[in-house]
């Protein structure tokens, strides 16, 4: 079901989805507890966000999810984890190997990207009737855990249905998750779009490639043109 039908010119309601995130940045969790005002539209999303998580609970995992969530501990050697203090609601990064306890706000980025799908994870906020929006997760990770943040996806797809619209200028993000969902018989839950420049400069067409990434990488080796064009 299409979320905008052009041939009746309407949006759609999605009885489907019951639940959005969108997060543009790890340093969502670092946002202000600040009402929400119109001029602060565009930036909404990372309070909203952030007060979504002080407010929801914990709760008892079942199987595939603490299968998930042992998957996130192991790649950031440690949890994140709620702390109610007196006043509020924090988050702490509980690091492994030598049991520190670190406020997440002042954790690597790397850090705080897996610490809030964890916490998304254990306060049941992700399920079949979740839609994460992420921009450019890629951006504040170090090159293998792209490829661990890509595996992490296709699981909470797989295992538990939850639904994605990313968006990435990463050849590495973009193979992972090409690869690993066809490793995990999930290739069919999986589209790949071009954003194409038009006429207007505000306006994208997005082309549908199904999963072939092919004309993605061919938009890549852009930035190998300009390194022969400016290095050599």
């Amino acid at each position: 079901m299409p979320i905008i039908d052009r041939k009746e010119n309407r949006v759609n309601n999605i009885y489907s989805i019951e639940s959005l995130f969108y997060n543009d940045t790890p340093m969502s969790i670092d946002e202000r507890r600040i009402p929400f005002r119109y001029n602060d539209r565009h930036t909404a999303h990372r309070s909203i966000l952030k007060q979504t998580l002080e407010k929801s609970p914990v709760v008892l995992l079942d199987e595939k999810q603490d299968t998930i969530n042992i998957e996130l501990s192991k790649i950031i050697s440690g949890k994140v984890s709620p702390e109610q203090t007196e006043f509020d609601k924090r988050f702490s990064y509980n690091r492994a190997i030598d049991k520190l306890t670190i406020d997440l706000t002042e954790s690597a980025t790397g850090i705080k990207a897996f610490g809030i799908l964890q916490l998304l994870l254990t306060e049941g906020l992700l399920n079949e009737k979740t839609l994460l929006i992420l921009d450019e997760p890629e951006a504040h990770l170090h090159p293998q855990w792209i490829v661990e943040y890509a595996r992490i996806i296709v699981m909470l797809n797989k295992d538990l249905g939850v639904r994605f619209m990313i968006a990435s200028h990463n050849p590495d993000m973009v193979s992972a998750l090409r690869y690993i969902s066809e490793k995990e018989n999930t290739l069919q839950n999986l589209r790949f779009y071009l954003a194409e420049k038009t006429e207007d400069r505000e306006q994208y067409n997005y082309k549908n490639l199904e999963t072939d990434i092919e004309p993605v990488f061919q938009t890549f080796n852009i930035a190998l043109d300009r390194i022969n064009q400016y290095g050599i």
